[in-house]
């Protein structure tokens, strides 16, 4: 199973922009976004790596309702909670051979595997 790369049709391009990190690292979001999420001062932010981008999600009251939207989107797909948890280190490994190659993925199950479980040895043909 390859890892599929699309575009979502969720992804609203008016909300966004370009931001420039300053000296002490802060980050000056569009104020399209800012306005889209309901973002102001003070306001919390989720930060984390995506490939090689960076992911922010909102941790307002947006935020909760899409969470809470979560288990209508599994079940549109056909999916459990379960299915989403049982499929994450299949996922995980697929993304890491597909970001990093799969001899880098060797290495780190030779050096690291016994540290983590066999969740990195997995097979990866499955």
């Amino acid at each position: 199973m390859a890892v599929e790369k699309h575009i979502d049709e969720d992804i609203d391009f008016d909300a966004g922009g370009f931001a420039e990190i300053d000296a002490e690292g802060r980050l000056t979001l569009p104020a399209s976004l800012r306005d889209t999420f309901g973002l102001h001062t003070g306001s919390a932010v989720a930060c984390f790596a995506i490939g090689d981008g960076i992911m922010l999600i909102p941790r307002d009251a947006m935020s909760a309702d899409r969470l809470a939207q979560a288990p209508r989107a599994l079940d549109d797909a056909g999916q459990t909670l379960q299915d989403l948890l049982d499929n994450l280190p299949k996922v995980r490994q697929e993304v890491m051979i597909d970001m990093y190659g799969e001899e880098f993925v060797k290495d780190l199950e030779r050096q690291y595997g016994h540290l983590v479980g066999s969740a990195l040895r997995e097979p990866h043909g499955e």
